[in-house]
């Protein structure tokens, strides 16, 4: 015998709430945080670089080979965007999901466009590709946790 699919899928409303604060306390301030570093001052951006790449020359990362400024900042595109996905991933329901690809490409994309206006500052594809990566990363984080939740949802009502 099968459980009916209401058993299957736990109700809209324990969704809400997560959706809502997922939006409020993460999407707004993780897109603001975003454009700061993004579309601030350069300097902000080099200060910040000089003391990551002061922070990677001390660690021995074992990768037999350093990191670079170019995979430093490359890694930083990526990890700047992670947040952004899995906040956006929580914030609609799975059915919007490719929408956060969407919206990280896009944001990504209007960023550089931006930075073109802004002396000192550099647009690259190479951005693109590793801000949408990364928030690639940070939506299949989201897209875990919330199989995770139904999963747990559905075990709770079985009991």
């Amino acid at each position: 015998m099968t459980a009916p699919r209401a058993a299957l899928v736990p109700p809209r409303s324990t969704g809400a709430p997560l959706r809502r604060a997922a939006l409020l306390l993460g999407v707004l301030p993780t897109t603001a945080a975003i454009l700061v570093i993004t579309l601030g001052p350069p300097s902000l951006v080099a200060a910040g670089l000089a003391t990551t790449m002061d922070a990677v020359d001390r660690l021995d990362l074992g990768l037999g080979r350093s990191l670079d400024v170019d995979r430093v900042e490359s890694l930083a595109n990526l990890a700047m965007f992670v947040p952004l996905g899995a906040f956006l991933g929580l914030a609609v329901r799975p059915r919007s999901w490719p929408l956060v690809l969407l919206a990280g490409a896009a944001l990504s994309v209007g960023v550089e466009l931006a930075q073109t206006r802004i002396p000192g500052r550099v647009p690259d594809v190479h951005d693109v590709v590793a801000n949408t990566a990364g928030d690639l990363v940070g939506l299949v984080a989201a897209m875990v946790l919330v199989g995770l939740l139904r999963l747990l949802a559905v075990a709770r009502r079985r009991r």
